[in-house]
C-alpha cells in the first residue's frame, strides 16, 4: 500500500484496535511497512455491549505478535458505559495517552462508507463520519506542541477495497478472527445489523 511508504519508521505510534476488519488490517500494514516502530494499542470496550470485542482483539494481537517484531509498549483497554460516554471522553483519553507515552502519531482504521448503495447509505445506524473523505493524514503538531501526525490509511477506500487488500496480502487467517457484528443479541453474526450488512456487501459473507 503506497501511502504507507510515506510514513516514518522508528517512531512510537498509538494504534486504535477495535477487533474489526479495518483496524486489524491497519495493524498488519504497520507491521509490514513500519517494522521498527513501537506500538501503544488502545481498545475501547462498552458496558452496554458486554465488552464483546475484547476476546477478538486479544486474538488479533496474538496473531500479530506471532508474525511481526514490533514492540508493543502497552495495550490499554479503556472501558465506557456506552457510545455516548465514549464520544464525550475519547478526546481527553487520547490526549492523556499521547502525553503518557510521548507518542509521535496515531493510526485509526476508519474506512469510507459504501457510497451509492442505497439500503446501506439511508440507514441512520451507519457512522456518518465515514460518508466523506477527510484526508488520510493530519498534522496535529500545533495541538500537542510537539511533532505529531494522525493517520487513517484506509480513509479513502470502502469495504470492497478492504476485502481486496485482505485477498492481496493473503490474510484469510486474520479476517476469520475479527468481528464486525455490533448486535446486542447472540449469536453473532446477527446478519441484520448495519455492520453485518456492510461486511456482506464487501466480502460476500458474514
Amino acid at each position: 500500500m503506497e501511502k504507507m511508504l510515506d510514513i516514518p519508521d522508528n517512531k512510537t505510534y498509538i494504534v486504535y484496535l477495535s477487533g474489526g476488519l479495518d483496524s486489524a488490517l491497519v495493524l498488519f500494514l504497520i507491521g509490514t511497512y513500519l517494522p521498527n516502530s513501537d506500538l501503544v494499542l488502545v481498545t475501547a470496550t462498552h458496558n452496554h455491549m458486554s465488552h464483546y470485542n475484547k476476546p477478538y482483539v486479544i486474538d488479533i494481537v496474538s496473531w500479530f505478535t506471532a508474525r511481526f517484531d514490533n514492540r508493543i509498549v502497552d495495550h490499554k483497554f479503556i472501558n465506557y458505559t456506552d457510545r455516548i460516554a465514549s464520544q464525550a471522553r475519547k478526546q481527553s483519553d487520547f490526549d492523556d495517552t499521547v502525553r503518557e507515552y510521548n507518542a509521535d502519531g496515531r493510526f485509526v482504521g476508519m474506512t469510507l462508507n459504501p457510497i451509492g448503495i442505497e439500503d446501506l447509505m439511508t440507514d441512520d445506524s451507519r457512522d456518518k463520519r465515514r460518508d466523506v473523505k477527510n484526508g488520510w493524514k493530519k498534522d496535529m503538531t500545533k495541538y500537542f506542541g510537539k511533532e505529531f501526525m494522525s493517520y487513517q490509511p484506509l480513509n479513502d477506500i470502502d469495504k470492497k477495497a478492504v476485502a481486496s487488500l485482505y485477498a492481496q496480502y493473503d490474510l484469510a487467517s486474520l479476517a476469520e478472527i475479527t468481528i464486525s457484528c455490533e448486535s446486542l443479541i447472540e449469536p453473532k453474526p446477527c446478519k441484520t445489523c448495519w455492520w453485518c450488512r456492510e461486511k456482506y456487501w464487501g466480502f460476500g459473507h458474514y
